[in-house]
């Protein structure tokens, strides 16, 4: 899934990333007091990560509300397909948060973050080797 993630943002962003990190959520009304984040960048903890990007693992019932995320100052509103393996990306600079969802369901959701490789170390490595 991460590998898929990173050629996605190759593709669409140039360039190249590797996965940082990634943590597994469990949103939903029993769990939002310990899932649900206040607005907060993802570089806070990890200031190395360019893109984060989240899957939904929990597909959407028939007439059911979606997931939702706000990122603010994104150039597009964030949203999940309604189907499993939905997923979206943000800028990790940008400030998001959680929205509590309208579902009486638990959704599960895989977080990925990505680095942005340089190529200008990659090739200065190469001539070092």
């Amino acid at each position: 899934m991460a590998d898929a993630l990173s050629a996605h943002l190759e593709r669409i962003l140039g360039g190249r990333f590797e996965l940082a990190h990634a943590h597994a959520l469990r949103q939903g009304p029993l769990t939002q007091t310990t899932t649900g984040f206040k607005t907060h960048q993802d570089t806070e903890t990890d200031d190395s990560i360019d893109r984060s990007a989240v899957v939904k693992l929990t597909p959407d019932l028939r007439g059911e509300a979606p997931s939702r995320m706000t990122v603010l100052g994104a150039a597009y509103p964030f949203a999940y397909g309604p189907a499993a393996g939905s997923a979206g990306h943000f800028d990790s600079r940008l400030w998001h948060a959680s929205v509590a969802p309208e579902s009486e369901r638990e959704h599960l959701k895989l977080t990925f973050f990505f680095r942005r490789v340089s190529t200008r170390g990659m090739r200065a490595a190469r001539r070092a080797a």
